[in-house]
C-alpha cells in the first residue's frame, strides 16, 4: 500500500487514553499489548487498521482500531522526493490499567 517511503510516519500523540479502557477489562484486571497494522494517509490520518498481533484478549483487540482510527494524527511519511505519501506501519498499543 502506497509508494516506497524514505521517512516513516510519526505519531504526534498517544491515540489511546484512559477513557478508552473498556470497563469490563478494568473490572477483570485485563491488560495487554496489541500490535496494529495501519495505513497512514498522505494527510496523516489512519485510512486502514487491522489487528496484526493480538493481546490475547478480544475485548482489548476490538477497541484498539476504533480508538486509533478516530483519534490518531501522524506527521505523514515522506517519499524519496520529500512529498507526503501513504505508508503502512505497525503500531503497538499497550493497555495498562492506570495506577
Amino acid at each position: 500500500s502506497g509508494a516506497p517511503f524514505a521517512v516513516p510516519p510519526r505519531l504526534t500523540a498517544s491515540p489511546v487514553t484512559e477513557s478508552d479502557y473498556p470497563a469490563a477489562a478494568l473490572r477483570s484486571a485485563v491488560q495487554g499489548r496489541v500490535v496494529l497494522d495501519i495505513t497512514v494517509s498522505a494527510q496523516g490520518l489512519v485510512s486502514r487498521c487491522d489487528v496484526w498481533l493480538s493481546s490475547g484478549y478480544t475485548i482489548l483487540d476490538e477497541v484498539s482500531c476504533p480508538a486509533v482510527s478516530s483519534r490518531a494524527i501522524f506527521v505523514p511519511a515522506l517519499d524519496v522526493e520529500g512529498r507526503p505519501t501513504e505508508a503502512a506501519v505497525k503500531l503497538p498499543i499497550v493497555w495498562k490499567i492506570p495506577d
